[in-house]
């Protein structure tokens, strides 16, 4: 039993247990609490210790205690109190001088405030009591131990594999595929757990016994083989009880392929046998009779040779079972002595270490009088976050308090409701046995949430308080109770409205079975709810965005929305389902860096950089997603000896600079110098991946000076990548942006978080229970962790339920992050039975065996005690809802037609080319039959000599995709008659540096603007110098409708033109729906309008390579006819809706293709392509193309 918390009269020592749920103000208790013993216990700063799990979490504790005592300095100065606690505080203090003066000093030595992590607590007694101890003086902390486990799990995996057979071998490999890689992950959430009990114990198992039991089996089956072989493959296809199906394995083809596996292996026994031997067992296939043959009394197939096979299976079962018993005891203890002997060696600490270090000198012959400094010292001490101790941790406080004289108090704040970072070695039963220690009248709860709304906080009583154990746990001492608490009406003053009315506190969609189906499989049902949750919040994004959803006074926006999701490949989910609703939105996660695809492209960069020579590891670097080369352009490079120089000199440059400056500024010169930054840009999740790159530079180069080599610092990156899992604090994954986002969250990460609108798309989703790792679980007698490797029925329902109390605590956590409104999908999904809201509400019921009312009595029954604060209701359908930021009017029509699956986006490239499918602008391919850039579209040409000493010439300038963009983005930021002196210098040097070319071309791209403003491009007066702003539009998008079109009727419309007769026909599917596109520059002059694109293309060194001719024939090569009659109509129709007066013949000046590279006055109009497409082509293609739109 627990009493509410009064924290002005709660006692100033002894051992207390305050509980706080959810929102109910305990950093504001630690707060409150730390005050009291400053001013009415007249405790100095350095005599109060808090410790709590994270630097953040420190930090922010600081800062709250330094303003809880700035503001009680000016209650005592007789300004307004904060708040009531703090007036009653004030009011009960006798001499407020005294006070005030004990105040102020404690504000002057406010470095002196004693707010640690665990572990840098540990660090300080260490270093300071280093004697008493016997610690070491100076070691370095290393804050990511995992590189280290991998080296170490690498040298013993050769170890055992060097004295292992080839049975054994074989048993090691498919425990563990990856050998130290995968055995480190097995072994992740054992690693390093104080007093963890491994069963069965090593001394149980006899690997060298069963080996002999399985030789034995073996070669008995042997004999026996070739005489039974024929007969029994004979007979078991022709029995008449077997099951037949694909999964059973016992059709013809299965069983002749399994009887060709045992030849290779029997003839003699060889290895492990085949895995499908258990087949022949007479167990299993007893279990392979069908229903009907067992009502027929039908009995599985006999033969001695199926005993024998049975024989085999049994023993290579308990090999595969000892030999893991064995190599894990062993893996663990080789890896708890190297750890510490390796560090020890290299002066350097981990994390453990601190905690083991402090442990040992406790438990040592000075550990009492070391108990008794520092419970002198720190005659208060405050755990937060108390529920993610482990028994290591809380014994260290533990000893203090023992050992402390009267006064001493001991705080041990935290939630075991939100006891969710198992994974990481934190343990909700170190809570209960603390909990189980500390007398009923010292446990004391919070009651009041500070955070949520009444009616939310009322479902979330109604959803954990209608089950007699919410938190599954149920044996003696090891319960975990939910209290109802109340709301403090703080969230009130600014609620969420829409459309003036307040939305439901919970929101239960109900995704409902198809019909005859007697659940929803896993995939659907996350889609269905993906779909929906995106579909409502681009609703309610547009609805904040007319100003008509509401929290206060703001609009609601991006940040008041979370999505919380359980696992990587869900945020990915999440993420694009809202893209595909035009939502952004920013990922935060626990996962490592190390684990992300930007880790594993920088090994392959950093390889190459290690030896530029070397080509293999140059090409592979050239394929990751950062460079993006294709196999066509790394074939390429075979015949283009200049491309591949440029790139080896590219990563020499690259090796320098890692060298002299170290791995970030490489990075950081890398991804400029390639284009990188450009590339990812552009890509949908170029934002995490640059977040992710910068971090891993910054990872690296913190342990450069440690690991003085590029070598060793390339080591550590693969040491990193292997051992990634469970990040530690510095390695998780980074907020990819600060902007008004919608967030998506893992629930572990979102512990902390509040939002007001809380999305929880995967509610119902349970994964499958692992079939292959350990039990864990506590023991009931002594609450020791204990991993059962045999996976032991007795234990079976013991680790079980923990893993569903864990799942119960995830939920908890996930829902009380919602300050007004919560969302979650749920139905008869697979497996839904087995999660948090199948115990919450059926108590783990199969929900298949219920029809569609039974399966939601119990929301139904819910919406009635929450008094309707929790409703259930359909999900939304996507198509009720508008796109962010567009009107909304009146009810959406019902949908009853068909989409043609012909309907699509196209435009001219894709219809030029043969494919369907959207475009992107225009920004010119490298040409056919020229030399390529050193990569097509990523291209970064290394310095190259200027000519005669000056610039070098445009038509080295480099070619391709990157290129064009380059050139297209600078013209298109320009103001063509002031694009001249520091005006075109800025311009051209910024258009440089984000294409990552060096700063040599600045001479030649000024010349270029020049040449291409200043040509008259009627060869009289027309020039684009004189076009203002005000008389041009840049990149202008179109959208309209496409009819059914085909590549015949195109081709008969187009053979008229001249240019038509010299290109090859189109070839493309019927297609229709809508053609898109972009117009590079659509201008006016002289009343007329003229469209234009730039072309980048390369067509030659010299002026006479860019003649009408040659015009001729590159615009027939990429059918550049076709774009210009497409944008012809485009604008034609454009200029049709806007000019009242509109004439095709009065207003439409023509068509310009401006080839830059060939452009210059004074050169006859080489590079300047023109036309006028005659009117009654261009209403006939609108006609062709539009139909009657």
């Amino acid at each position: 039993m627990s009493t509410p918390l009064d924290p002005l009269t709660l006692p100033l020592a002894g051992r207390h247990l305050i509980e706080a749920s959810a929102g109910t103000g305990k950093t504001w208790t630690i707060a409150a609490l730390y005050l009291r013993q400053l001013l009415q216990n007249r405790r100095e700063p350095g005599q109060m210790l808090v410790v709590t799990f994270t630097e953040a979490a420190a930090a922010e504790l600081r800062e709250r205690i330094a303003a809880r005592l700035l503001e009680a300095r000016d209650a005592l100065a007789g300004l307004p109190a904060a708040d009531d606690f703090l007036a009653s505080l004030v009011g009960s203090l006798s001499d407020h001088a005294a006070a005030r003066a004990h105040l102020d000093d404690a504000l002057l030595r406010l470095d002196e405030l004693a707010v640690h992590t665990i572990h840098g607590f540990c660090g300080r007694v260490l270093a300071d009591h280093a004697f008493s101890a016997g610690s070491r003086f100076e070691a370095d902390i290393e804050t990511d131990i995992r590189p280290l486990t991998a080296e170490i799990l690498g040298d013993f995996w050769r170890r055992r594999c060097a004295a292992a057979g080839a049975v054994a071998l074989d048993v090691l490999y498919g425990l563990w595929p990856q050998g130290p890689q995968s055995l480190a992950k097995a072994l992740r959430n054992l690693a390093g757990r104080p007093g963890l009990r491994l069963l069965p114990p090593a001394s149980a198992v006899d690997p060298a016994a069963r080996q002999a039991e399985l030789d034995a089996a073996a070669q008995a089956f042997a004999a026996a083989w070739p005489g039974g072989r024929d007969e029994v493959l004979a007979r078991l296809p022709e029995h008449a009880g077997l099951s037949r199906s694909d999964k059973s394995g016992y059709k013809p083809d299965a069983l002749e392929a399994l009887f060709q596996e045992i030849d290779a292996w029997a003839a003699p026994p060889q290895g492990l046998p085949p895995a499908g031997i258990r087949r022949l067992s007479p167990a299993a296939l007893d279990a392979a009779l069908t229903a009907t043959a067992r009502k027929k009394g039908i009995a599985a197939p006999t033969h001695p040779l199926l005993d024998a096979a049975a024989a085999v299976a049994v023993a290579a079962e308990a090999l595969t079972q000892a030999l893991q018993v064995h190599t894990v005891h062993a893996a663990l203890a080789y890896l708890r002595a190297q750890s510490e002997s390796r560090l020890v060696e290299r002066g350097r600490r981990g994390f453990d270490s601190l905690l083991q270090e402090l442990a040992a000198a406790l438990d040592g012959p000075g550990g009492p009088a070391l108990a008794g400094t520092l419970a002198g010292r720190y005659p208060v001490v405050m755990i937060d976050e108390f529920q993610d101790t482990d028994p290591l941790q809380y014994g260290l406080f533990d000893r203090m308090h023992r050992a402390a004289a009267d006064g001493f108090g001991l705080y041990l704040i935290g939630d075991p409701k939100q006891a969710i970072y198992q994974f990481r070695g934190a343990d909700v039963f170190a809570y209960l046995a603390a909990r189980n220690g500390v007398p009923p009248a010292q446990r004391h709860t919070l009651t009041t949430n500070q955070r949520s709304t009444g009616r939310l906080v009322t479902a979330v009583n109604a959803l954990f308080g209608r089950h007699r154990r919410p938190f599954v746990l149920d044996a003696p001492g090891q319960e975990i109770d939910f209290y109802e608490v109340a709301a403090a009406g703080r969230t009130e003053k600014k609620p969420l409205r829409v459309d003036g009315e307040a939305l439901p506190a919970c929101e239960v969609w109900w995704l409902a079975r198809e019909e005859k189906s007697k659940s929803i499989s896993k995939e659907s049902a996350g889609e269905q709810a993906l779909a929906a949750t995106a579909a409502r919040v681009a609703q309610l994004l547009a609805l904040g965005a007319e100003g008509r959803a509401r929290v206060g006074e703001d609009a609601l926006a991006g940040r008041h929305i979370g999505i919380l999701v359980n696992t990587n490949r869900q945020a990915a989910a999440a993420q694009a389902a809202l893209r595909r609703v035009g939502v952004d939105s920013v990922c935060l996660r626990e996962d490592s860096v190390y684990e992300s695809a930007e880790a594993a492209a920088l090994e392959r960069i950093l390889d190459a950089a290690l030896d530029p020579a070397a080509s293999g590891a140059l090409r592979a670097a050239l394929a990751t997603p950062l460079l993006g080369a294709t196999a066509a352009d790394i074939a390429a490079l075979d015949g283009d000896e200049a491309a591949w120089e440029s790139w080896v000199i590219l990563f020499q440059s690259a090796r320098r600079r890692w060298l002299t400056a170290g791995p970030l500024p490489m990075l950081l010169g890398l991804m400029q110098e390639a284009g990188i930054i450009g590339r990812l840009h552009a890509s949908p999740d170029g934002a995490r991946a640059l977040t992710n790159l910068m971090h891993l530079g910054e990872l690296l180069q913190a342990q450069a000076a440690s690991r003085p080599g590029l070598d060793a610092q390339l080591r550590f990156l693969r040491d990193a990548i292997a051992g990634a899992g469970g990040a530690a604090e510095n390695q998780q994954l980074r907020l990819e942006s600060d902007a008004n986002l919608v967030q998506i969250v893992t629930v572990h990460k979102a512990k902390g978080l509040e939002w007001e609108i809380v999305f929880l798309p995967f509610a119902g989703d349970e994964k499958k229970p692992d079939l292959a790792g350990p039990f864990e679980f506590h023991d009931p007698v002594d609450l020791a962790f204990t991993a059962d490797l045999a996976r032991s029925g007795a234990h079976a329902e013991l680790a079980r339920k923990e893993a569903l109390a864990e799942r119960v605590r995830l939920l908890y956590v996930a829902l009380t992050r919602a300050r007004q409104h919560c969302v979650l999908p749920f139905g008869v999904i697979n497996l839904a039975e087995q999660g948090a809201l199948g115990w919450l509400l059926y108590g783990g019921q199969d929900l298949k065996e219920l029809d569609e009312t039974a399966a939601r009595a119990p929301w139904r029954a819910l919406e009635t005690a929450s008094d309707g604060a929790l409703v259930l209701t359909d999900p939304p359908a996507a198509a009720q809802h508008p796109a962010v930021g567009a009107p909304q009017s009146g009810q959406a029509s019902s949908f009853a037609g068909r989409i043609d699956s012909r309907w699509r986006v196209t435009s001219y490239s894709a219809l030029a080319a043969g494919a369907v499918g959207a475009d992107r602008p225009d920004y010119d391919a490298v040409d056919a039959g020229t030399p390529a850039e050193p990569q097509a579209a990523l291209a970064v040409v290394p310095d190259a000599p200027a000519e005669r000493g000056g610039p070098p010439p445009i038509a080295r300038f480099p070619r391709g995709a990157a290129a064009g963009t380059s050139l297209h983005g600078l013209f298109e930021a320009l103001d063509f008659p002031h694009a001249h002196g520091p005006a075109l210098a800025e311009a051209v040097a910024q258009s440089l540096a984000r294409a990552g070319y060096p700063p040599l071309w600045q001479p030649t791209l000024e010349r270029l603007v020049a040449d291409v403003l200043d040509t008259p491009l009627d060869g009289q007066a027309l020039r684009l110098r004189d076009i203002p702003r005000a008389q041009r539009r840049d990149e202008l998008e179109f959208y309209f409708p496409l009819a059914r079109i085909e590549a015949a009727t195109l081709n008969r419309l187009l053979e008229a033109t001249a240019l038509a007769a010299e290109a090859a026909a189109l070839r493309f599917d019927a297609v229709e729906g809508v053609l898109k596109g972009y117009i590079d520059l659509v201008f006016e002059h002289a009343g007329r309008f003229y469209l234009a694109d730039y072309k980048s293309n390369w067509l030659g060194p010299t002026a006479a390579d860019y003649a009408p001719e040659a015009l001729r024939a590159a615009m027939a090569e990429h059918r550049y006819d076709l774009q210009y009659l497409v944008y012809t109509v485009a604008l034609h129709r454009y200029l049709r809706l806007r000019l009242p007066d509109y004439d095709y013949e009065r207003h439409f000046g023509g068509v310009y293709y401006l080839f830059l590279r060939g452009m210059a006055p004074g050169q006859g109009g080489a590079g300047i392509y023109f036309d006028r497409p005659p009117a009654s082509l261009v209403r006939a293609l609108e006609a062709a193309l539009c139909g009657g739109a």
